[in-house]
C-alpha cells in the first residue's frame, strides 16, 4: 500500500497519516528547492512513498514543489500577470526550457487565494493554474488555455510559482539515480531498462529512460533524444501537476519507493477536463472520495439511462497494469434515478459511494462528447 510519511512514525490511519504530515515542521525541504529570492515557506512540506514493483506501476505526483514565490495580483492583461510590491523575481528565471530536441514548461502559476471568496462570490477560482511561458522581474505570461484571465483574475487575488516536478525529483540522476539505466542501447523497450510514460488520450505520449555508457551520449533521453548533461538535464523533463505516470520496472527487478517531496495542497486544486480521454492522477498526498471531490458538482453528467459506458456518459476508468497499451478497471458513474435510493455513484453494476481516488494510481476520465469538458475544482480529502 501507498504511505504517507513524515518525520514522525507513519500511523496506520490515512486520515492520521494525512493530518501528521500537515503537522509537520514548517521548511523542511524549502532550503534545497526555494527560489533564492523568493518569501519564506509557511505551509507543511513532507515526503510521500510510492512502491514500485517489477512490471507495470501506475502513479501520481501526490505532492507538487515548494512555491518560489507567493504574491498578490496587482493586475492582469491578456495573458500577463502582474504583482504587486516589489517581487524582485529574476527575469526569465520560470521560462520554458529545451528539453532534447521539445521546449518544455517549467513552472506554473496557482491561485493560492481567490480574493473573492472571503465574500462568497460565486467565481471562486482557488485551485486554478496556467503554465509559465516567461517573466520579467514582477510578472508572468502564461499560457491561458483559452481561458481570459481578466475575467478569472482580479486584484488582490494570491498567487504561487511553482516548479513542476520533474524526472530528476522523481528518479534522481547519474550516480544518484535510482532505476535500471540502460547500459545495451536498446533505447525505451520495455523489458529491458525502466522505462517512464505518460498519456494522450488513452494512448502513451512521452516516453523516457536513463541510459548510460561512460560517454557524452549518456543522460536522460526523451522521445529518444538525449535532453543533456546529467547536472542539468533531468530536471527540464517535467509532469503537469495531475499528471497519470507509468513507469515499467524491468522484468526481475527489487522493488524501490519514488519518493515525492514537496508542499502539501491545502486548497482546492483544478482539473482542466476535456471532452473525450484524460488521464488524472490526484495532487493529494491522501486518498480521497469521489462523492466528495466535487467532481459531480463540476458538470459532471448524470447518467439517466444506467448505460454506465464510455460515450454515452461521463465515465472514469481505472488505469490497470499497462502493456503496450493501457487497459482500464472498474467503470464509474453517476446514475441519476427517479427513486432516490438508486441514485448515486455505480461502480459496473452496484452503487459505491466509498471508491477513492488513490495518490498510488492513475485514473481515465472519459468525458462525453458535445458535453464541452468540466473544470473539475477537486476539493480536499483531509481536513488541513
Amino acid at each position: 500500500m501507498t504511505q504517507l510519511s513524515t518525520a514522525n512514525q507513519m500511523e496506520n490511519s490515512a486520515m492520521k497519516t494525512a493530518a501528521k504530515l500537515l503537522a509537520c515542521s514548517v521548511g523542511l525541504f524549502a532550503a534545497a528547492q526555494l527560489h533564492a529570492q523568493t518569501n519564506v515557506v509557511s505551509d507543511p512540506v513532507g515526503f510521500y512513498k510510492i512502491p514500485i514493483v517489477a512490471g507495470a506501476n501506475t502513479f501520481s505526483v501526490p505532492l507538487p514543489k515548494v512555491h518560489s514565490y507567493r504574491g498578490l495580483i496587482a493586475s492582469v492583461s491578456g495573458s500577463n500577470i502582474t504583482f504587486s510590491g516589489t517581487p524582485n523575481l529574476t527575469a526569465g528565471a520560470f521560462a520554458q526550457a529545451t528539453a532534447g530536441a521539445e521546449q518544455r514548461y517549467q513552472f506554473m502559476v496557482l491561485v493560492k487565494n481567490d480574493a473573492d471568496q472571503a465574500g462568497g462570490a460565486s467565481n471562486n477560482v482557488t485551485g486554478d493554474w496556467w503554465l509559465v511561458d516567461n517573466n520579467t522581474t514582477n510578472s508572468v505570461t502564461v499560457n491561458t488555455g483559452g481561458d481570459t484571465l481578466t475575467s478569472i483574475l482580479g486584484t488582490g487575488d494570491q498567487l504561487e510559482i511553482r516548479k513542476l516536478t520533474s524526472a530528476e525529483d522523481l528518479f534522481g540522476s547519474g550516480p544518484n539515480y535510482i532505476l535500471n539505466k540502460d547500459t545495451l542501447g536498446s533505447g525505451d523497450q520495455v523489458g529491458f531498462t525502466d522505462v517512464i510514460k505518460t498519456f494522450v488520450g488513452t494512448g502513451f505520449d512521452d516516453s523516457i529512460y536513463y541510459y548510460e555508457d561512460g560517454s557524452p551520449d549518456s543522460g536522460y533521453y526523451l522521445n529518444g533524444n538525449l535532453v543533456g548533461s546529467n547536472s542539468v538535464a533531468a530536471g527540464k523533463i517535467t509532469f503537469l501537476p495531475n499528471a497519470s505516470i507509468v513507469l515499467y520496472r524491468k522484468p526481475g527487478s527489487p522493488a524501490t519507493n519514488v519518493v515525492a517531496l514537496g508542499q502539501v495542497q491545502t486548497t482546492k486544486f483544478t482539473h482542466y477536463l476535456a471532452e473525450g480521454a484524460n488521464a488524472v492522477g490526484t495532487p493529494y498526498p491522501a486518498a480521497g472520495q469521489f462523492q466528495l471531490s466535487g467532481l459531480l458538482e463540476s458538470g459532471w453528467h448524470r447518467d439517466s439511462n444506467a448505460v454506465g459506458q464510455v460515450g454515452f456518459t461521463d465515465v472514469i476508468r481505472q488505469i490497470n497494469s499497462p502493456d503496450s497499451s493501457p487497459s482500464f478497471g472498474f467503470g464509474l458513474y453517476y446514475y441519476q434515478d427517479p427513486n432516490p435510493v438508486d441514485t448515486g455513484w455505480y461502480d459496473g453494476t452496484n452503487v459505491n459511494s466509498t471508491i477513492t481516488m488513490d495518490p498510488s494510481k492513475g485514473y481515465m476520465m472519459f468525458i462525453l462528447p458535445g458535453s464541452g469538458g468540466h473544470r473539475w475544482r477537486q476539493t480536499v480529502p483531509f481536513t488541513p
